[in-house]
């Protein structure tokens, strides 16, 4: 039986991790993608949302060929976002 894996996502605000785990919570790996914040005046911070899910299926991609993993061998991923 090959081994599995779990997927986890956070998104914050000027990056995005997607890190890989055992199912007993050993991490095998994190890729983070670093991801642009705009202030267009004083106080504020804004994000594009196409950017950032860009952003993340660039960290997932990496992550998958950094390790070789095949993603039939990760049946679960959670995925977390800005506060």
């Amino acid at each position: 039986m090959a081994k599995r894996y779990v997927l986890g996502i956070d998104s914050g605000i000027s990056a995005v991790n997607a890190v890989l785990a055992t199912l007993r919570g050993v991490k095998v790996c994190v890729r983070p993608e670093t991801t642009p914040v705009e202030c267009p005046h004083e106080s504020c911070s804004e994000f594009d949302l196409q950017t950032d899910w860009l952003r993340i299926a660039d960290a997932v991609r990496h992550l998958l060929s950094d390790t070789a993993i095949d993603p039939e061998d990760i049946p679960a991923a959670g995925v977390t976002g800005r506060g």
